[in-house]
């Protein structure tokens, strides 16, 4: 059975003391986790015997004051990046094409890239989820020639911190709608693809039933070091 990758994307909802407590706190050794801090508490989590990635990326070779490259990244020892996510998108007006560098950029230094996609509320009230999922993939993806090291995350935007969740049944479509693309459009056969949007330790037990996924990327939930533990092993106990 597929181990699932577990991903923890912590935002900006830490202090230094809240950083601390965690690493403290959080004593678990799981292959198949990342954590995601904010960049500045990073080296805190060195000594966590999970993965490190970071939350955004810049592609290489442009000097861009603020921003962390790939080559910063892996003379670091981390090994994922999430890129694409609703929030940057929306709050900084990152394009497809921003997102497409990026990804390249990742994958051209060996970081594992975690790809968010998904559609808005209204997008879906107004029957366009299929297509808006489909030009970002598709815009993302295109011209890679390996994406061996992408997952890509399915993130609806009306889910994330929301408690709404779709069905399991609408998350296994739009998993197979991605795989899809990926297959017919750009040639990637096996895509990996997660579901990311108010999992917690009340229903990550159901949404752990979805075979056609390859993991999670968990936001608020991932901040709290013993709920973040309790629901990594629910998902891995399913994998036992």
């Amino acid at each position: 059975m597929e181990e699932r990758i577990i991903v923890g994307n912590m935002k900006v909802d830490m202090l230094k003391e809240d950083a601390l407590h965690y690493v403290e706190t959080f004593k678990g050794e799981y292959n198949n986790v990342v954590l995601c801090p904010s960049s500045i508490y990073l080296n805190y989590f060195m000594d966590t015997k999970v993965k490190l990635g970071l939350q955004n990326i810049f592609y290489d070779g442009t000097i861009c004051t603020g921003e962390i490259t790939s080559r910063q990244a892996v003379s670091m020892g981390i090994k994922y990046v999430i890129i694409g996510h609703s929030e940057r998108r929306y709050y900084l007006d990152e394009s497809n094409e921003t997102i497409n560098k990026k990804v390249k950029d990742a994958v051209e230094h060996n970081l594992g890239v975690l790809l968010c996609v998904g559609e808005s509320e209204e997008e879906k009230e107004n029957g366009r989820a299929d297509e808006v999922i489909k030009r970002q993939v598709y815009t993302a993806l295109r011209g890679i020639e390996n994406i061996r090291n992408v997952a890509i995350a399915y993130e609806p935007v009306w889910a994330i911190g929301t408690n709404k969740l779709p069905t399991n049944d609408e998350i296994k479509d739009k998993v197979l709608l991605i795989k899809k693309v990926c297959k017919d459009l750009l040639g990637y056969e096996n895509a990996r693809v997660i579901y990311g949007g108010s999992v917690n330790v009340e229903n990550v037990e159901e949404l752990n039933k979805i075979e056609e996924i390859s993991g999670f990327l968990i936001g608020g939930a991932s901040t709290e070091p013993e709920t973040f533990e309790k629901i990594i092993q629910i998902i891995n106990n399913r994998q036992n």
